[in-house]
């Protein structure tokens, strides 16, 4: 008996020394625990087919004098973004270097992808999202940055974060988006007659 008692001591000395040991070396800074960093989601850009934009054409003509009522529609369908957490923001702009506080014509807010069966988003190839939409901007004629003879700009950018809308043009002409934002943009030159 006196043999397996003192093997029992011994075996909880051991244990007893080594817990001690390691709490040691963890006071004594030895063994330092390095706090882990949030690893940063790589932010991709949005992209569209332009197969979805309508008119296909990028100069329209704008008929002002032969039918001032008239309206003319611009058309997106589709938008492909690998972040289904972005919520995508479209602003369609008429002519913004001439009229920069002025020029937002219209503004369609794209809601991110959730687990929703409703949502009408398909995934085409391995991590390829498309979201179909049906986003429309409709000019009208007797719109005043539409002058007779004159050509303008209508942009349509789409920005994967909120941008500020009243203060997207620097002092020095060029644009501003939000901080790590992506953007893409699409151009129709208008032709005023």
């Amino acid at each position: 008996m006196r043999n397996s008692d003192g093997f029992q001591g011994l075996r909880l000395g051991r244990w007893w020394l080594s817990l001690c040991l390691t709490l040691g070396l963890l006071m004594s800074g030895c063994a330092q625990f390095v706090p882990v960093e949030p690893v940063e989601e790589e932010n991709n850009p949005p992209y569209f087919d332009t197969n979805t934009i309508d008119p296909q054409t990028t100069e329209v003509t704008i008929p002002q004098t032969a039918d001032p009522t008239g309206k003319v529609t611009f058309r997106i369908s589709n938008i492909y973004d690998r972040d289904r957490r972005d919520t995508m923001y479209v602003n369609w702009f008429l002519g913004y270097r001439q009229f920069p506080q002025g020029s937002i014509r219209c503004q369609n807010i794209i809601p991110p992808l959730t687990t929703s069966v409703n949502q009408p988003t398909t995934s085409s190839v391995a991590n390829e999202i498309v979201r179909k939409v049906d986003l429309t901007c409709i000019i009208d004629h007797s719109d005043p940055a539409l002058q007779v003879g004159s050509a303008i700009l209508l942009e349509m950018f789409i920005v994967d974060r909120e941008p500020d809308t009243s203060q997207l043009l620097t002092a020095s002409g060029t644009r501003t988006w939000p901080e790590k934002s992506k953007w893409i943009k699409y151009s129709w030159l208008l032709r005023v007659e």
